[in-house]
């Protein structure tokens, strides 16, 4: 279990709410960081997969509302406490329960943009043991792609360093970005619609 000091690191925030799986999963601010500015301006966008918040803590500061979606109930608490902390939670409607749920889909609003970071891990797996394939993750990233891109046309996708890169052909146009911390690469994020900056 990571100590405060280690969640200071790579959270900014030694107060901030995490179990194991979370912190390995959670989003090193600066790279979060680094992403939501793409974002920046939009009104409201969809966090799916949120985990314990550090992306929609990040979003939050560059759009006007974030709808943040998680399956876990322990993460989304921690969510509501983290982004507590940031200052941030009243820019944040989380809803609970699984993405791909009809019921659950139907309350989303209208977004202008969704990021979408599913478990890399398979069924049962160490969550630092990630799969090559999409249809793998939970939820599947190509089914959660299809379901999100029918909301909106300006996805972000976040899938890990050990992606299988021929994968992603049935996928949209997208531009693909190697996302490095001090030289190394973290995982890499798609993004489709006009959160690309360059085509594919």
């Amino acid at each position: 279990m990571a100590d405060k000091e280690q969640v200071f690191q790579k959270f900014g925030n030694k107060e901030y709410q995490v179990d194991e799986n979370t912190f390995i999963m959670g989003i090193h601010w600066l790279l979060a960081d680094h992403i939501a500015r793409r974002f920046q301006g939009l009104n409201t966008v969809l966090d799916a997969c949120c985990g314990a918040g550090f992306m929609s803590i990040a979003l939050a500061k560059y759009v006007n509302q974030v709808i943040a979606v998680e399956s876990e109930p322990e993460y989304v608490a921690f969510a509501e406490i983290n982004t507590k902390l940031a200052g941030v939670r009243s820019k944040i409607k989380f809803i609970g329960g699984d993405i791909l749920n009809e019921e659950n889909l139907t309350k989303i609003p209208t977004v202008d943009a969704a990021f979408l970071d599913p478990d890399w891990a398979t069924f049962g797996n160490s969550k630092r043991i990630h799969t090559s394939k999409p249809s793998k993750m939970s939820p599947p990233a190509d089914k959660l792609f299809n379901e999100i891109n029918k909301l909106t046309p300006n996805v972000a996708l976040r899938l890990p360093k050990e992606i299988d890169l021929k994968e992603l052909k049935s996928f949209l146009s997208y531009e693909l970005e190697e996302i490095l911390l001090n030289g190394e690469l973290k995982f890499y994020c798609a993004y489709f619609g006009n959160l690309k900056k360059s085509r594919s």
